[in-house]
């Protein structure tokens, strides 16, 4: 049943449902558990009053538990542990499948199941399956569109709790995670990690068929279909096809260029015609409306007259175009 996906056991009170029996019965005590602690700040409520003091911690701030080795505080004892193991070194949950150890439980099971490949949890809109049921129901909200999470400084709304918390610290500017190689501090714990790779040099990705390595997992994908013949992005304009989408779009780019190039060479071809016909105009000595057009020295002679300006004739020497015609001589 846990590699069907079937979750056959039904909680009597609500509507979940789960492939272990114990599971289930461990779960419906949950719902006899009388929760007479509520919180000062929101509606959640707590069978025991120290774990009710612990959550109205998130809503003051409070942070009483403080790290032996840096400045960082945390509201929860647990919480502190795990980042002083930061400082320690200190993994003490053991993948048991191979070598790699970790500092957090829930990271070595995530980690596991990369071994097992087993997931329970398939989607009931789509062929998709997980290995853990909140994974599923995220995924799920995605064709559903729900989106339960608000924020509260705008009109945006998440499917995801975690999407929600780091949108809104762009509003409040607060970057939590902080590089423990230099000063720099981040929204998010991803791009935390990813910048400290900078100072480490880590490239934890490798290529399957080369020697190289990559900080990002998607990068190194990419790169592996510069290896494979498969070649499934074609270009718009030619035959050519590519194994990776941005190679394909920047030789797209080259017949932009040359259609751009093309076009602006028949307009200048357009204007280069257009000049030697006044130039032709010039030379036969014509003007529109009657206008004189005369050699250098007679433009001299009228200027140099006492003639007043305002009733000196309209003279445009041939002179005065001598760069322009010069560029459209063969």
């Amino acid at each position: 049943m846990i590699h069907s996906g079937e979750n056959p056991f039904k909680c009597q009170y609500c509507e979940k449902s789960f492939n272990i029996k114990q599971n289930c019965k461990r779960h419906e005590v949950t719902h006899n558990i009388k929760k007479s602690f509520k919180c000062q700040y929101c509606k959640k409520s707590y069978s025991n009053e120290s774990s009710c003091k612990q959550h109205e911690m998130i809503h003051t701030g409070e942070k009483p538990c403080k790290c032996q080795y840096c400045d960082k505080s945390f509201s929860f004892k647990s919480a502190c542990v795990r980042h002083e193991r930061i400082h320690t070194g200190e993994k003490p949950f053991k993948c048991q499948y191979c070598e790699k150890c970790f500092i957090e439980k829930r990271k070595r099971i995530l980690h596991e199941v990369t071994h097992t490949g087993e997931k329970p949890f398939k989607c009931q809109y789509c062929e998709k399956s997980f290995s853990f049921e909140r994974a599923c129901k995220q995924h799920e909200m995605t064709h559903t569109r729900e989106k339960p999470f608000k924020c509260q400084y705008c009109d945006k709304s998440f499917s995801f709790k975690s999407a929600c918390v780091r949108h809104e610290r762009i509003h409040t500017g607060e970057k939590p995670f902080k590089c423990q190689y230099c000063e720099k501090c981040f929204i998010e714990k991803r791009k935390r990690i990813l910048h400290e790779m900078t100072h480490t040099g880590e490239k934890p990705f490798k290529c399957q068929y080369c020697e190289k390595g990559f900080v990002e997992k998607q990068s190194c994908i990419v790169h592996e279909k510069t290896h494979s013949d498969q070649k499934l992005f074609k270009c718009l304009h030619c035959e050519e096809s590519f194994s990776v989408k941005n190679k394909c779009e920047q030789h797209e780019m080259i017949h932009a260029f040359s259609a751009y190039k093309k076009e602006f060479e028949e307009e200048d071809n357009r204007t280069v015609v257009s000049l030697q016909s006044i130039k032709k105009e010039f030379q036969d000595g014509y003007m529109p409306h009657g206008t004189k057009v005369g050699t250098e020295s007679e433009v001299k002679i009228e200027l140099n007259n006492d003639n007043a300006p305002e009733v000196r004739p309209e003279i445009y020497p041939v002179a005065m175009f001598r760069n322009v015609f010069a560029d459209t001589d063969d």
